[in-house]
This record gives C-alpha cells, sequence and structure tokens, in this order.
C-alpha cells in the first residue's frame, strides 16, 4: 500500500502544528462581580498599577476598572464629611492568575 507524498506531508504538518489545549487561569476578570476592592489593606501579592478609576458608587468602580481589564482597585480615603462621596483609587491587576488578594 502506497501513501501519496502529499498527503504524508500533510498529516505531519497537522499534527505538528495542533494546538494543545491547556487549561489555564486567565488573569482578566469574567465580570464586574470579580473585581476586588481593597480599602483597608494592600493585596499580598504582586501586581501592576494600570491607572485611576473614579465613581460615585462601586459598581461605577467596579465598571470602570473591568473596562481597562483589572482584577482589583486600591480605594483612596474618603476625606468627605460623614465618609460618604465620590471613590477613586487605583485600578490594578495581579502578576499571577492564581492570585485573589
Amino acid at each position: 500500500m502506497r501513501i501519496p507524498i502529499a498527503f504524508l506531508a500533510a498529516a505531519v504538518t497537522l499534527a505538528a502544528c495542533a494546538s494543545r489545549q491547556e487549561s489555564t487561569r486567565s488573569l482578566e476578570p469574567r465580570n464586574t462581580d470579580s473585581i476586588w476592592l481593597y480599602s483597608n489593606s494592600l493585596p499580598r501579592c504582586p501586581y501592576q498599577e494600570l491607572g485611576r478609576v473614579a465613581g460615585v458608587r462601586e459598581p461605577q468602580i467596579r465598571r470602570a476598572a473591568f473596562n481597562m481589564r483589572a482584577n482589583a482597585v486600591i480605594l483612596d480615603p474618603v476625606l468627605t464629611p460623614g465618609g460618604f462621596g465620590p471613590l477613586s483609587g487605583v485600578a490594578i491587576r495581579f502578576d499571577n492568575a492564581t492570585c485573589r488578594g
């Protein structure tokens, strides 16, 4: 039985170029609820600062961080009377996908 060279070459090329599916965790958040907010502490894992975010309520902060593909926000202290007012902070992305705080 003879196998044409072109068919054999195509089979070898497909086998060599086939991508292997590995189960890896993504650094990007799945939804806005997966964004961590830090107000009284700092994350224990290494991270990169992505930029400043601001909003009147937590959902706005989370949405802004999600749009930046951040994992968390380190909130600034609220310095208004009564502790209520606009929120702001720094959106961050963890360096390691397994880090969650």
